[in-house]
């Protein structure tokens, strides 16, 4: 079981809600198949509360995993159009095996995504790795 963990900074001028929700499986020959939202938390501007959010998911589950964080407010198990929610939102692919994410909403309502660990030899073995700066990532990026 993976822990991935999404931290989220709000540098926009007012309070956002975000909401965290998983890239859909594709099955053949099933019907449509609809995310649920993960999780939902708001949070003032970081400028005048030096306030962020904090994500934390046990992952299980295969074979996808990358995950979204959009704005707006869908509290945990609450449907969600992922067509529509995908537009714009941050990604955060933990497919290559990373598990932690640094997300910022920028005050022009675009998004910065940063890795900031990678899982270890051991499953349970964190080990840093530094990236790079969230402009030349390849693999968390803007949608």
């Amino acid at each position: 079981m993976a822990t991935i963990t999404i931290n989220v900074i709000n540098e926009s001028l007012d309070l956002q809600n975000f909401f965290i929700f998983q890239q859909l499986a594709v099955y053949s020959g099933e019907l449509q198949v609809y995310a649920n939202s993960l999780d939902s938390q708001a949070s003032p501007p970081h400028a005048t509360s030096d306030a962020h959010l904090t994500f934390l998911m046990d992952i299980d589950c295969q074979p996808v995993m990358i995950f979204y964080v959009q704005t707006g407010e869908y509290p945990a198990g609450t449907v969600v159009n992922f067509t529509n929610a995908s537009i714009n939102a941050a990604v955060c692919d933990a497919t290559p095996g990373y598990t932690t994410f640094n997300v910022t909403y920028n005050a022009d309502g675009s998004w910065s995504v940063q890795t900031v660990a990678l899982a270890g030899p051991a499953e349970d073995q964190l080990g840093v790795v530094e990236v790079g700066q969230p402009d030349d990532l390849d693999r968390c990026d803007q949608v």
